[in-house]
């Protein structure tokens, strides 16, 4: 048996700072008080990457998303649903406005949970495509035609009175408008105040983040059963809940993992919710900290 061992040099400890202060932060990690910060501007993305540091990302397991009242007297309808997901265009989002190696979703999963001999993301592969104009439109107009209404009304978006979120909502009412013709009214508030609108259903549209405790697609995928407390969409399927209950009793793995990407789809295709990107944490580090 060969044995390896790691040698830490000049390695004392690790101090954690908690700094609320953005630009306190900054002007730590630029002072050399600090070694490794969190980066949400780009632009300081950009002036970091000049200087004598590293910026990295990785994949959070976060998973951002547009949750959609489906017992709303608009919003019930699948197609008009479906429009407002097939109109946004996730790529300009990620690559324009976030550009911090934040990735398109086109399923709620995110890519980083393991499936059955891989990953589950790249087993279920795309469920929907998005900047999709002219079958938005088409969606949209069947939609209103099936609720017996003209035109769509304006539409309420519950936006959470963080800077990231507003900046995400702002671009996603500009896309809509530009697409479809629909408007759509931010409220910001904080996140308390839009919780108690959503568990109230007293919402139209807001602006939300998952994340899983666990590495498994039903960490996800559970937030859309019925009984979940987390089920602010108020989504309900038969078929999706046998799915769910199946997939908690088998124990053969990939057939465990075929009922949830089968699950999965059914969600997506009803829209139960409107995925928008995997989110991407980036970061800061002095080029002299290796490993």
């Amino acid at each position: 048996c060969r044995q390896s061992k790691i040698i830490f040099k000049e390695f004392n400890a690790m101090i954690f700072k908690m700094i609320r202060d953005n630009t306190a932060a900054i002007n730590s990690f630029k002072s050399g008080e600090i070694d490794m910060i969190e980066i949400t501007d780009r632009m300081l993305a950009a002036e970091l990457e000049n200087s004598n540091c590293r910026v990295e990302a990785y994949n959070s397991g976060i998973v951002e998303y547009v949750t959609l009242n489906n017992e709303d007297p608009v919003l019930c309808n699948v197609n008009i649903r479906k429009a407002l997901s097939y109109a946004l265009d996730r790529k300009t989002l990620v690559e324009k406005i976030l550009n911090d190696g934040s990735k398109e979703a086109y399923g709620f999963v995110s890519p980083i949970v393991a499936g059955y001999n891989g990953k589950f993301r790249q087993q279920a592969g795309d469920l929907f495509k998005d900047n999709d104009i002219d079958t938005a439109r088409k969606l949209l107009e069947k939609g209103l035609d099936e609720l017996g209404i003209s035109e769509m009304p304006k539409i309420v978006f519950l936006v959470n009175d963080t800077e990231l979120s507003k900046r995400d909502a702002q671009v996603l009412k500009d896309m809509w408008k530009k697409s479809l013709d629909v408007d759509v009214e931010l409220q910001v508030m904080s996140f308390d105040a839009m919780a108690e609108k959503m568990m109230s259903k007293d919402y139209q549209m807001a602006l939300l983040m998952w994340s899983a405790d666990y590495n498994d697609p039903l960490a996800y995928l559970d937030i859309f059963s019925s009984n979940n407390f987390y089920n602010v969409a108020y989504y309900h399927n038969k078929q999706f809940e046998e799915l769910l209950a199946e997939s908690i009793e088998e124990t053969d793995v990939k057939k465990r993992m075929d009922l949830l990407l089968k699950a999965e789809k059914i969600a997506i295709d009803d829209m139960a919710v409107c995925p928008l990107y995997f989110v991407a944490n980036s970061y800061a580090v002095k080029s002299r900290v290796k490993g």
